[in-house]
């Protein structure tokens, strides 16, 4: 080492290179001595370095420059000017014989150090063309004074293990992917750059003070970074803007107590991945200087620690987009909070404040965890949406902006939702995946518009006279190809679809066919590309008005708008039914189910109506107002496309296709309705995931050390020793953002242990066709490490990892290509083995049958996807852990699920947020039930798609927005002073009151009321709006300060006043407790006023 500072001291010579000669067959790789240095006396613009020419020798044993080219050698370029070019021609490659058995050392050329120097700004460039490899050996000495020697040749390490040190005050960049293999880099000097997306990823960096490690253009990754406790500031990880650094962990060289001491600048991205945890430490600094983008992927940022807590520049931002977690120990502001992995998160303490500062005019949406204190959303004209799960144990402040939480509303199968209640984004898709919203295309003369009273919340209007032609059409053009997504009903899957309507008599075309769904026939690029929008008829269906009745065809007279009722598939054009303009009926015959009514006008009473057709087995039926009005079996089966075209309203202007009405709850399920659904018609929060097959939670071992499958379907598994007495073993696994959170996983410790399916079961006879399989487990194996299927490649599925670095894959069907699915990033990577939390990664496999699409996700981001994928599952096995002849150790799993169905990406979401809570998992919610939501003057809190939207108080001055379908109440509005609106509803239980300070404009819904007795007798109400009362068919009133029935007797409580109230018909659905022993009622008063009113002390007379 001392003679290589003896470089900076201004010798400019290796005293290595010009000591004691090499051993040629030493095979002492490790720790090599130079055999010479070749000196550039060239042209000082550059040249080709295989030209001896080029070169002067100078070698203690008096090699030449052609034997130093095969040998460890010290490239001197101190003789080239700036903007020289040094071109790579070599191709002898070396003398020395491998280190290892398939390392060729003949394919490269060694080089034992660079010498470069200059002015500051001078730049020099080695490009490799047509030579072999230059390869670094261990130690190699980079020195750079001055300027920047850019290398753009391959530097790999088929010479491993190489340890490169930059000294000089210049800058070393790399430019060329290189093969940095399982050590450590020393940055002793000056700059070490990456460009281009260059990297090291099993390498770990390590800078000395004043050193700097810069990302320049691309991803770069190496393994970790650390250095000295105690450097300075001048010490720095910079990422330039648009370079990516993926911290990837690596593996072998990762160590748990390497931290960085340095800064970060720059405004790039620091990803981190591969189950690692990356520590950044300031002494007595407040914060990082870096205001780009941290990401956590597969892995942990932890800043600081609770006695030396480091914060962030506030114009940084933070971005979840995996398991991964950032780790913050004092108060912190970014500027954007955005991710898509669903089981990670950020953490604070619970005495600090995480801020959003977010800049105007833009949108967040985070779909992660939050655990920590007080929470608080700053920045005007800035949205932040919450779709994830939030744990935090303080309030939640919305100072400026918008804060809103959405999930999507849900019932089973519901794949597509449209409900009309955002006047800003009429067509948005309500549904939890949300993947099928519509726009509005802007006719000149005509736009369809929100009207308030919906059959819930606002609903859409098409007409009042108004030119029609074209007009008020929704459409999804082809922007996107949703074919992949194994979400919507396609092929001739069953589906049922519904929709509300209320037409306007006299306002509708005797064939208008005003609902539609295929693939269209255009070429529209665009949504609002009008010119090429066509339908094609045939393989999708729509619903219409029908012209000629069924029986009598044109012979029966033009029909009246709306007497017959059509629901189409796959029939082509036709506005006549089942008959065409030439008088056959034969080709819709089977085609066309129609609903006919006695009363020409019975959809113009002025009504909403429920229409609903269901497709299933080739048979169609449709149903209205409860009623199956129809049924006919198709002679083939229905071709739904999978990437089809939405349009609502009107298919052409004329006055036999015009549509003039309102339209509500347009809802696409998968599955045929076999009964009429109730006539509730919101998609209400249903559990999003089915259950499963089979269910193993590894949280504890059976006497035997199988495991339980916990569904209770008897699928459980059997230990299978290593030797006959080592054990799959089983150890307790904690998750990074809450320890109360605890369960247990099986570990591999001792190969080829594994566990299998136990004898005499078969899960063939549950996994028939479209299936989803889901881990959480952790990584690297080196091989197979999961199989579900017979044994025989063709029907089964296997997961595990692969090369070097570890890549993990899911292997379906056979071992070709075309068959492995590869995640294609550092995120596998792993550490070895080690279980950190972050360690783990939710890894799921969808395949759907019916679409032949198969899809794959890690902690509910996808992956990867592929089409027509033909694949028959054959589950007969089940093995982890040895899987053939592979055996590994350090392999963990925590939790292991299989559905007989195809999940969504919304369930894929919920199963990766779900899964640390075992065998009963609980709905996960948004918001925490007892949050502390404060809304300021001038801010928004907004709860859209969420069905029970709990907080504990509420308070400020601000807006709060319930959008149409949700609800939302909370337990205290004492501190209360804004508005609530929207088209939602505010659920008020009666347990405490609405200041006379707020505004309620929402309606208001009484389902569940706890009241005290002590209220009775009150005149003002416990809530005023400008909107409805809603009391519905079923709830409950409940007294808990009631000492018994008597303390009830002949008391009344004013509820509500509205512009209206709305009660049932029958109040059996309702209960009081405790018990009146005489009676009960609600009653609403002509001024809107909703009291509540117990039998006893007297004579009363009930009248609703």
């Amino acid at each position: 080492m001392s003679g290589m500072r003896a470089v900076r001291a201004g010798c400019w010579l290796l005293g290595v290179a010009l000591a004691a000669g090499t051993a040629l067959a030493s095979g002492k790789f490790g720790s090599i001595v130079p055999d010479g240095t070749n000196v550039w006396i060239g042209a000082a613009s550059g040249g080709s370095m295989s030209n001896a020419a080029n070169w002067r020798a100078e070698s203690p044993k008096g090699y030449t420059v052609e034997e130093l080219f095969r040998l460890h050698c010290v490239y001197d370029l101190r003789g080239l000017a700036d903007g020289a070019v040094v071109t790579n021609d070599l191709t002898a490659g070396s003398s020395y014989p491998n280190e290892k058995a398939g390392y060729d050392t003949k394919r490269f050329t060694l080089v034992a150090g660079v010498l470069a120097a200059g002015e500051p700004g001078d730049t020099w460039t080695v490009f490799q063309k047509g030579g072999t490899g230059l390869y670094f050996c261990s130690p190699c000495s980079l020195t750079v004074e001055g300027g920047t020697l850019v290398w753009d040749d391959a530097a790999g390490d088929m010479y491993p293990y190489k340890v490169p040190h930059k000294y000089g005050s210049g800058t070393f960049r790399f430019k060329r992917e290189s093969q940095f293999w399982e050590s450590v880099g020393y940055v002793h000097e000056g700059t070490l750059a990456f460009t281009n997306g260059v990297g090291t990823s099993t390498y770990r960096w390590q800078l000395y003070d004043g050193a700097v490690l810069e990302i320049a253009g691309g991803m770069s990754s190496i393994a970790q970074i650390g250095s000295a406790a105690g450097v300075s500031a001048a010490t720095r990880l910079s990422i330039l803007p648009g370079a990516t650094l993926d911290l990837c962990t690596g593996f072998n060289n990762y160590g748990s107590w390497v931290k960085f001491y340095g800064d970060v600048t720059g405004e790039g991205t620091l990803r981190v991945a591969g189950g690692g945890r990356h520590y950044f430490v300031r002494d007595k600094v407040s914060a990082l200087s870096f205001t780009g983008c941290y990401q956590p992927y597969l892995g942990d940022l932890v800043f600081g620690a609770a006695d030396k807590p480091l914060g962030l520049a506030p114009a940084a931002a933070l971005d979840v987009a995996g398991s991964g977690w950032a780790f913050l120990y004092r108060d912190a502001t970014v500027r954007a909070l955005t991710g898509a992995g669903a089981d990670g998160g950020v953490s604070w303490p619970a005495d600090a404040t995480l801020t959003l500062d977010g800049a105007a005019g833009e949108t967040n949406v985070y779909a992660g965890r939050l655990a920590g204190g007080a929470f608080v959303k700053k920045g005007a004209d800035h949205t932040l949406v919450l779709t994830g799960e939030t744990r935090h144990s303080g309030a939640i402040r919305v100072e400026a902006g918008t804060l809103a939480v959405r999930r999507g509303l849900s019932r089973p199968g519901l794949r597509a939702y449209w409900n009309f209640e955002d006047a800003d984004d009429l067509g948005a898709d309500a549904s939890a995946d949300g993947l099928m919203s519509v726009a509005v295309r802007k006719d000149p003369t005509f736009r369809p518009y929100q009207i308030a009273d919906g059959v819930v919340g606002r609903a859409v209007h098409f007409g009042d006279g108004q030119d029609m032609k074209k007009g008020g059409l929704f459409l999804r053009a082809r922007k996107a190809d949703l074919s992949a997504k194994a979400c919507l009903p396609s092929g001739s899957q069953p589906f049922t679809f519904s929709f509300w309507m209320r037409p306007t008599k006299g306002k509708c075309g005797n064939g208008t066919n005003f609902l539609h769904v295929d693939s269209g026939n255009g070429t529209a690029t665009t949504e609002r590309d009008e010119a090429t929008m066509g339908v094609n008829w045939g393989n999708g269906f729509y619903f219409g008005s029908v012209k000629w009745d069924e029986a009598k065809g044109a012979s029966g007279g033009l029909q009246p708008a709306f007497k017959n009722l059509a629901f189409y598939c796959g029939t082509g054009w036709t506005r006549g039914g089942v008959w065409n303009d030439a008088g056959d009926n034969s080709l819709y015959a089977s085609k066309a189910v129609i609903a006919a009514f006695d009363d020409a006008n019975y959809l113009f009473d002025g009504n909403w109506h429920h229409i609903v057709g269901t497709y299933s087995n080739r048979v169609m039926r449709i149903f209205v107002d409860g009623r199956k009005m129809g049924e006919k079996v198709r002679s083939a089966d229905l071709n739904v496309t999978a990437n089809p075209y939405i349009q609502i309203g009107n298919y052409d202007g004329d006055t036999n296709h015009t549509y003039q009405g309102d339209l509500d709850e347009i809802q696409w399920l998968v599955g045929a309705w076999t009964e009429y659904a109730a006539r509730d018609p919101r998609a209400r929060r249903a559990p999003l995931l089915p259950a499963p097959v089979a269910h193993w939670t590894f949280d504890e071992q059976k006497a035997d050390r199988g495991y339980a499958d916990v569904t209770g379907n008897g699928f459980d598994l059997e230990n299978v020793a290593s030797n006959g007495t080592a054990y799959v073993e089983q150890e307790a696994v904690a998750y990074a953002d809450d320890p109360s959170f605890t369960g247990g996983a099986a570990v591999v410790k001792a190969k080829t242990s594994y566990l299998r399916l136990k004898e005499g079961v078969d899960l063939g006879t549950r996994l028939t066709g479209s299936f989803t399989i889901s881990l959480r487990t952790t990584y690297p194996a080196n091989g197979t490490f999961f199989m579900l299927g017979n044994g025989a490649a063709a029907n089964s599925v296997y997961l595990g990892d692969e090369n070097c670095p570890r890549m993990q894959y899911w292997m379906v069907g056979d071992a070709g290509a075309s068959r492995k699915f590869k995640y294609a990033d550092s995120g596998t990577y792993g550490q070895n083995g080690k279980a950190t939390p972050s360690a783990y990664g939710v890894n799921t496999l969808v395949y759907d049958a019916q679409k032949k699409v198969l899809l794959v996700y890690r902690d509910a981001v996808l992956q990867t996807r592929a089409a027509d994928f033909d694949f028959e599952l054959k589950p007969t096995q089940l093995q982890w852990g040895r899987v053939g002849e592979k055996s590994f150790a350090n392999l963990r799993l925590d939790d292991l699920r299989l559905y007989d169905t195809a999940l969504t990406g919304a369930q894929v979401a919920e199963l990766a947020r779900a899964v640390r809570q075992g065998a009963a998992p609980i709905e996960t919610t948004v918001l925490p039930p007892e949050v502390r939501v404060e809304v300021a003057a001038g801010a928004t809190f907004s709860a859209r798609g969420v069905v029970d939207c709990v907080l504990g108080t509420l308070s400020g001055a601000g807006r709060v927005d319930i959008g149409g379908g949700s609800t939302l109440r909370a337990a205290d509005y004492a501190a209360f002073a804004g508005t609530v609106s929207g088209a939602g509803c505010l659920d008020f239980d009666g347990a405490a009151r609405m200041p006379s300070a707020a505004t309620v404009a929402a309606d208001v819904r009484m389902e569940a009321l706890r009241l005290a007795v002590a209220d009775a007798g009150r005149a003002d109400p416990f809530v005023t709006t400008a909107g409805r009362v809603l009391v519905p068919a079923t709830g409950r009133v409940t007294f808990p300060d009631a000492a018994g029935p008597g303390a009830l007797a002949g008391k009344r409580w004013t509820l509500a006043k509205g512009a209206s109230v709305t009660l049932p018909d029958d109040l059996s659905g309702w209960t009081v407790s405790p018990e009146p022993p005489v009676g009960w009622t609600f009653k609403a008063s002509e001024d809107g006023t909703l009291t509540l009113s117990i039998g006893g002390g007297g004579t009363h007379i009930f009248l609703r």
